[in-house]
């Protein structure tokens, strides 16, 4: 039988002989959460994070597609020019901001959303209609600025050819990599549904049938247990209560939480998101249903349904790499201008005593998840 986290901890800390010293006061214990059934149990054990963020998934297929374009253009200038007179630099700059216009174009023309990557013939026409406004705002560029004098005609001719078979036969290979993924779940979002009835199975419709859609629910949760929230909903199987939600999210590796309630039903949805905001993840609210119609920049979608953002992960997606980043390079910074004072303090440690010179304590981080 699956172990919750917060008993996994204690257990760690009995282990570790330090359970004693941890309920006099020093850290805090997580309070006692409901206990899951056993197939939400089971469930929570088969749950696999997901290894790579959609959003970082699509930075990364635009900073390889300015390299394909980048490294098309520079690869023919070496071979067709790189003997002649011609200004090294000024094709550089030239093939540096084209390459940069070239991901701009295709961003505002949608080729770097979860859709634009999985779908060729999706992704063909677009390619082809923002590489030739590429070349026509260059060679517009260049007939103003007097500066077409000085660029290789049969040059520019090659790289829109050629960049154009490269581009394809990238992003060929993306949506082979993208379908492979999305098929073992490695793009796909884990998700439940909190709140079942029609409500709920109208939301679950809607998101089946979104093609951009690119989350995996799980199952659902309500506190309701008559005929208006029955054992599934839409297929979904029903796991618990509110409460057992959270448990739920605490052991299972999920990136959001969908509250499928009417706006309109105001305390219920208070009081389920008051139980959510523990939770580091995404909650969602679910506006499908809602008669009020605000500005499409007032929800946030997931395909084409609309939500309202209620909370969200505190590092996700790009924040989370860049301190990431942030954190091994100035703790490596930090390790070096310091190593010569903790050499000199270990060895203090040392002669004094005979415990280690590090003192390592088990913790309760955040989520109540057990560190050193």
């Amino acid at each position: 039988m699956l172990m919750d986290r917060g008993q996994f901890a204690r257990e760690e800390l009995k282990a570790a002989g330090t359970a004693d010293s941890y309920a006099a006061g020093s850290p805090f214990l997580p309070s006692s959460e409901p206990s899951l059934s056993q197939a939400a149990r089971q469930l929570a054990g088969s749950v696999r994070s997901k290894a790579v963020s959609p959003s970082i998934f699509s930075g990364l297929v635009l900073l390889v597609e300015w390299l394909v374009i980048a490294a098309t253009g520079g690869l023919l200038y070496v071979g067709y020019l790189g003997a002649g007179p011609s200004n090294p630099w000024f094709y550089l700059g030239l093939v540096a901001g084209g390459a940069t216009l070239a991901v701009g174009l295709f961003h505002l023309l949608g080729l770097y959303t979860p859709y634009g990557l999985r779908s060729v013939g999706h992704q063909g026409l677009r390619i082809i209609a923002g590489w030739t406004v590429l070349f026509a705002l260059l060679l517009a560029i260049g007939f103003f600025s007097n500066a077409g004098d000085h660029v290789s005609r049969l040059w520019v001719g090659l790289w829109f050819v050629v960049g154009l078979g490269g581009l394809m036969v990238y992003r060929s290979a993306v949506v082979v990599l993208v379908k492979h993924w999305t098929a073992s779940g490695r793009l796909m979002r884990q998700a439940i549904l909190v709140g079942g009835g029609p409500d709920g199975e109208k939301l679950v419709e809607a998101l089946r049938a979104s093609t951009t859609n690119d989350l995996n629910l799980l199952g659902f949760f309500d506190d309701r247990g008559d005929d208006r929230s029955l054992e599934t909903c839409a297929g979904l199987p029903k796991l618990g209560s509110v409460d057992e939600a959270v448990a739920f999210a605490r052991v299972a590796p999920l990136d959001m939480v969908i509250v499928a309630l009417p706006v309109t039903a105001e305390k219920r949805v208070l009081d389920m998101m008051r139980k959510l905001s523990v939770l580091p993840i995404d909650v969602r609210l679910s506006a499908h249903t809602a008669k009020l119609r605000f500005r499409p920049r007032a929800y946030s979608y997931i395909g084409s349904v609309p939500f309202f953002a209620v909370f969200d992960r505190p590092l996700a997606d790009w924040d989370h790499v860049a301190k990431a980043l942030l954190d091994r390079v100035v703790g490596a910074v930090m390790l070096l201008a310091l190593s010569p004072v903790m050499l000199l303090v270990a060895l203090a440690v040392k002669l004094d005593s005979k415990g280690p010179a590090l003192f390592r304590q088990k913790r309760f981080g955040f989520n109540n998840e057990p560190i050193d």
